[in-house]
């Protein structure tokens, strides 16, 4: 009698687990497992390819797919997406440790002591060669004067313009001496702007070279970096005295002086998120700036580990060049991705989104930048 109420009680248990039960606890299964699961993508940096290098070697220029890389040696080579070499050619005595310019598909290279060569891009053959008394460090810029494709280049020792035509290497014009410059030259409409030792900003009339205005910044506030010109006009210049100075070249004044560093601020400024203005500097401080109604100001910023040595922008992520290591931060200046490149690292420029040059150690690397 005790067994068969025994087997009773046992069958009503299972079966109110099976009827009542059941439905319930396989209707928590089915939620938790639909339920949607959120995972954070993650922004890596990784290096997919390596070329070494033997001498000092500009940062390389982007053609099509390409890059064009010169050396302190006067070896020029042009190299494949997989840094595969295409042609390689060598002007002894030439010195092309700052950089090039590609112009309507000729490569034009300024030599550190004042030659200017014309180069076939297809074969790296002489097209033509310049000789000018100057001192060539900075990049080339380009333009059209009356029809004819230009190139205007900066002599480091003494501030003087000159003016070339692409396809026969004709001196056009050369502008007057101002101080030594140690940052590049921009062009925004028909102004060549430039600041140097004296602390103020020349401007210069790109069709025949006549200096038509100096502004000055402050006595303090020599310039050695290289200026950012944005679409509107604005020059963005860093200063010995720790200052980023912006400059309105419709009006030719000076708007303000932004105090970034209590040493010197000679990063060159880059654009950024949302027409931005991105500035680093030595202790590391790293900003986003804007302009409106004539005014400028810190929109943020931020603090790295190390100094700050340059900056560039893909147009997704502002990437920093810091002692070695390349660091991508996206626009609330947060460090999505970091990596170690060398203990030397000579600068970067990017190729495309997501794809980036690198002269690090004595090697040309390519680093690649993606969402996981």
């Amino acid at each position: 009698m005790m067994l068969l109420l025994f087997r009773l009680i046992t069958f009503f248990t299972l079966f109110f687990c099976a009827v009542v039960l059941g439905p319930l606890c396989g209707c928590r299964r089915s939620e938790e497992n639909n339920d949607p699961v959120e995972v954070e993508r993650v922004f890596s940096l990784s290096v997919c390819e390596q070329l070494a290098l033997q001498d000092k070697t500009a940062l390389p220029l982007v053609y099509g797919h390409d890059l064009v890389i010169a050396a302190d040696s006067g070896e020029v080579r042009r190299v494949d997406h997989t840094l595969a070499t295409l042609w390689k050619v060598k002007y002894e005595g030439a010195d092309f440790s700052s950089s090039g310019a590609v112009i309507n598909d000729r490569l034009l290279l300024a030599s550190r002591d004042g030659s200017v060569f014309c180069l076939n891009l297809e074969s790296g053959s002489l097209i033509w060669k310049k000789e000018l008394d100057a001192v060539f460090v900075h990049v080339p810029l380009s333009g059209n004067i009356g029809g004819s494709a230009v190139m205007w280049m900066l002599s480091q020792s003494d501030g003087v313009l000159y003016a070339l035509k692409v396809d026969s290497g004709e001196l056009l014009w050369s502008g007057e001496e101002t101080n030594r410059s140690d940052g590049n030259a921009v062009l925004w409409e028909n102004k060549l702007a430039y600041g140097n030792c004296d602390g103020a900003i020349h401007l210069f009339n790109a069709s025949d070279g006549s200096r038509f205005e100096s502004i000055a910044v402050g006595a303090s506030d020599q310039m050695a970096g290289t200026p950012l010109v944005s679409d509107d006009g604005l020059l963005w210049i860093g200063t010995l005295a720790g200052s980023l100075a912006v400059i309105d070249l419709k009006t030719t004044k000076l708007i303000s002086k932004i105090k970034v560093s209590e040493d010197e601020a000679f990063v060159r400024p880059v654009p950024a998120f949302s027409n931005l203005v991105a500035m680093g500097v030595s202790a590391g401080d790293l900003y986003l700036c804007g302009a409106d109604k004539g005014k400028s100001a810190v929109e943020s910023s931020s603090h790295l580990e190390g100094a700050v040595d340059s900056l560039f922008y893909d147009g997704i992520m502002l990437y920093v060049l810091s002692e070695g290591n390349l660091i991508a931060l996206n626009s609330a200046l947060e460090i999505k991705a970091s990596i170690n490149l060398g203990d030397k690292v000579d600068g970067a420029v990017s190729i495309k989104k997501g794809l980036i040059a690198v002269v690090a150690d004595n090697s040309l690397l390519l680093v690649k930048g993606e969402w996981k």
